[in-house]
């Protein structure tokens, strides 16, 4: 499939995704695996979109990679670190509460439903070595990865 011009955003099925992921984006452009696209994918790198709007290309590229290393730094393994970037802990909040995923039920209490926790701090403050907090994630949540 080639690429479709969508209403503010492109959508390529089958194009270039890094091993191990469902989908990536760039700017406007939406890039899913062949066999991948599910409506939560979708919400997620839609978010990604906005995101990219919001911040420019380098805003959103010096949030991404800080919230990255900023991850590392606290001693996350890289996959840890990835679920721990700011932009796709609200990427995948956003696609769940679009598609249904977050509910009443599955938020802890006294949870705001429409905003994730804030990720600009330490997991609960853990100390290195110590099993860490997934508060920062949503519960039960992981990203889109394949």
């Amino acid at each position: 499939m080639g690429i479709e011009r969508r209403p503010g955003w492109w959508l390529w099925i089958g194009g270039p995704v890094p091993p191990g992921y469902a989908g990536i984006t760039l700017g406007p452009l939406v890039i899913v695996r062949r066999g991948a696209l599910t409506p939560r994918l979708l919400a997620h790198e839609l978010e990604h979109v906005r995101q990219w709007r919001e911040h420019g290309v380098v805003g959103f590229a010096a949030r991404y990679v800080g919230g990255y290393l900023g991850a590392r730094l606290r001693g996350y393994p890289h996959r840890g670190a990835y679920r721990r970037i700011p932009l796709e802990v609200r990427a995948e909040w956003r696609a769940r509460l679009a598609t249904g995923g977050v509910t009443a039920a599955t938020l802890p209490p006294g949870s705001p439903p429409a905003l994730p926790p804030s990720t600009s701090s330490s997991p609960g403050g853990a100390a290195r070595g110590r099993t860490r907090s997934t508060r920062s994630f949503p519960r039960g949540g992981r990203a889109t990865r394949s």
